[in-house]
């Protein structure tokens, strides 16, 4: 993963403990964290942000992955007569699982950004982000208003095909997150 900013542990005395441990910053000046500031030690909150970052992204992969191929083209074989409880019930229930994670995903991409200096690795999966954010609301949430109206294979179609772009970019972003 992403490093957290540089900082080398030191233990005085022996065995760490949480009350009493310096870090060396990468200046070589020491740091010490008081209990008052936090039981978690910086090293450790880093790495709990950062595998939290890798859950949230890999579970909105598996996520975009079964609305690109089982939700959306599901629409075309919705009758017409059903279309708008159908498109209702999964804009409600998807709505309820993406935007938390959504959101998650994006104040994290901001703090491993600023947790690592702005660092090319992080911005890219900033950017990523960013752009699955664009696309969200000015393709698919439009596509999505047009057939709150009712079945439209068009749209349903354009819908399918342009969700590709968030598809590509999210599984890309989980593979690179893997690989760094």
């Amino acid at each position: 993963m992403i490093p957290c900013d540089g900082v080398s542990k030191v233990f005085p005395e022996g065995e760490p403990s949480i009350s009493n441990y310096q870090m060396m910053d990468t200046a070589g000046e020491p740091r010490l964290f008081r209990r008052a500031e936090c039981c978690i030690p910086q090293f450790l909150r880093c790495r709990i942000m950062e595998q939290l970052y890798l859950a949230v992204s890999w579970a909105l992969v598996g996520l975009i992955w079964v609305i690109q191929l089982v939700k959306y083209p599901a629409f075309h074989f919705v009758t017409e007569e059903r279309f708008l409880k159908y498109h209702g019930h999964h804009e409600r229930s998807i709505t309820a699982i993406v935007l938390p994670l959504m959101v998650t995903e994006l104040a994290l991409s901001f703090w491993i950004c600023l947790q690592n200096d702005w660092t090319l690795e992080a911005v890219c999966a900033l950017l990523a982000v960013l752009t699955i954010w664009l696309s969200t609301f000015l393709i698919q949430i439009p596509l999505h208003r047009k057939l709150e109206k009712g079945k439209d294979e068009k749209a349903i179609e354009k819908l399918v095909r342009t969700n590709w772009i968030r598809t590509i970019l999210w599984t890309g972003k989980g593979i690179f997150l893997l690989l760094i």
